[in-house]
């Protein structure tokens, strides 16, 4: 077994990925370093930056955002802003909606503790868009349900959706909005072997992806 093979890891992980990423990093982290033991928490991206800093967590996973202080930032994949609606949704089988299309939008959105919803209203206010908040909550596989029973739609970055029947999922334009996902390490601390292991492994999630077994070509 591989020195990366072995060691224990201490992971902040935001909640935006519970429904997407955290379900490939325990089917397919686990199975190809079967010697690490893995410890994940999920929380908001500023509690994984304290964490990191800290040393409560050895590392974490969050969207990046300026002015982190006291850990390091790798972005590591590329994310961007969507609309997931139902199916029955005006927005339904529309090309692209505009920001300007969200004036007065009924939605469903992560709380203000998500990296994600900050840049969204970032973005809104920049635009003077003001749409009809109807619930916010910081569960993923909440707010999914909720969209497909219909009748609000969300917003939420494209690698947060896993494919659900009876909802759709749709570009937002003018402007696109990135949100890279980044590593946060801790500031000026060595990197155990796992650590590296696992930056490895989130490098390759999209191969692993396309092999469900684990090894990507």
């Amino acid at each position: 077994m591989l020195a990366a093979d072995i060691g224990h890891l201490r992971t902040g992980v935001s909640h935006a990925f519970t429904s997407s990423l955290v379900p490939e990093i325990v089917a397919n982290f686990t199975r190809r370093h079967p010697g690490i033991s893995l410890l994940i928490i999920n929380t908001s991206g500023p509690a994984i930056r304290n964490g990191v800093a800290s040393g409560r967590f050895d590392l974490g996973l969050s969207y990046a955002e300026t002015g982190a202080r006291e850990v390091d930032l790798e972005t590591l994949l590329d994310d961007e802003l969507v609309i997931v609606c139902p199916s029955g949704h005006a927005f339904a089988g529309r090309g692209p909606i505009r920001f300007d299309d969200l004036q007065g939008e009924s939605l469903i959105l992560p709380d203000i503790d998500c990296t994600s919803r900050r840049r969204l209203d970032q973005v809104l206010d920049e635009r003077e868009v003001n749409p009809r908040i109807m619930l916010e909550i910081n569960d993923m596989h909440t707010i999914l349900e909720t969209v497909r029973r219909g009748p609000y739609a969300s917003i939420m970055g494209r690698r947060t959706v896993i494919a659900t029947e009876g909802i759709e999922m749709i570009p937002l334009i003018e402007p696109s909005v990135t949100m890279p996902i980044a590593m946060v390490w801790p500031s000026g601390n060595s990197r155990t072997s796992a650590m590296v292991g696992f930056r490895t492994f989130m490098l390759q999630i999209d191969q692993l992806r396309s092999h469900p077994g684990g090894r990507p070509g």
